[in-house]
């Protein structure tokens, strides 16, 4: 689970939706949104249209906060991010995830 303080609140995604700016990969699309707050805050949205079963959703939601939550150390501070996740994740293996993720939040954070 990630640190309480890396978690974004419920009524912060809304804004993030709104106003963030948008990075693509082959299995997620990354909201990005700079805050004047120090810290680095992520949420995750996993759909019922990826698996209808919440025990699967709930096993995908903790990978992934496992990958980001060993990736906090070199992540910028004062974002908001909103992580959303494609259909498409069903039909890989665990092992693409990650570097796939990690890909994505390079590309939205090299500059």
């Amino acid at each position: 689970m990630l640190p309480k303080p890396n978690r974004l609140p419920g009524y912060r995604i809304p804004q993030v939706k709104a106003q963030g700016k948008a990075w693509f990969g082959s299995l997620f699309t990354l909201l990005v949104l700079t805050t004047s707050e120090s810290v680095f805050r992520l949420g995750l949205v996993v759909s019922k249209k990826i698996d209808k079963r919440a025990v699967q959703r709930n096993r995908l939601k903790r990978q992934l906060r496992q990958i980001i939550k060993n990736q906090l150390d070199w992540l910028p501070q004062a974002n908001d991010c909103l992580l959303l996740v494609k259909k498409k994740i069903i039909e890989v293996d665990s092992l693409t995830i990650e570097p796939e993720l990690i890909d994505l939040f390079k590309r939205a954070f090299k500059s």
